[in-house]
């Protein structure tokens, strides 16, 4: 479902509205899920992200498998500014892939303006605006 769609549905009527309402976070990962679809579509390309949890509850926002065995992974946060604990998750993530003998290259896509690459503790964590994760799939290096 579009976010604009969602937000109408809910009854909000500007954006500040969200700042605060329950459902921030998930409106925001149907964001960035759209923005990486859109992409795909727009070239014709059937796209393959999906959501990704393992057994223990371990997940992450947007996976997408890549031909080679490598994986590009999204992890969405509606926050403006960078959080330590966004990389606890990818870190666990990462771990799984390598084990699975899956390279996996990250971003996390969050509500700020700002792409700083390799924010996070781990090398190839970038911080992606929301708006940019169509460029950075374009632009990001291989794992």
């Amino acid at each position: 479902m579009g976010t604009g769609l969602a937000c109408a549905l809910l009854g909000t009527c500007s954006p500040g509205e969200l700042d605060t309402h329950p459902l921030r976070g998930a409106i925001f990962e149907n964001l960035g899920a759209v923005e990486a679809l859109k992409r795909e579509l727009n070239r014709g390309i059937r796209p393959r992200w999906f959501f990704w949890r393992d057994q223990r509850g371990l997940e992450i926002d947007l996976l997408e498998p890549e031909p080679t065995g490598r994986a590009i992974g999204l992890e969405c946060k509606s926050a403006q500014t960078w959080s330590d604990d966004w990389d606890v998750t990818l870190g666990r993530v990462t771990g799984q892939m390598v084990r699975a003998n899956r390279a996996l290259r990250t971003a996390i896509v969050y509500g700020g303006s700002s792409f700083v690459p390799g924010r996070g503790k781990r090398p190839g964590a970038d911080l992606v605006p929301c708006n940019d994760v169509g460029d950075w799939l374009d632009t990001a290096p291989a794992p």
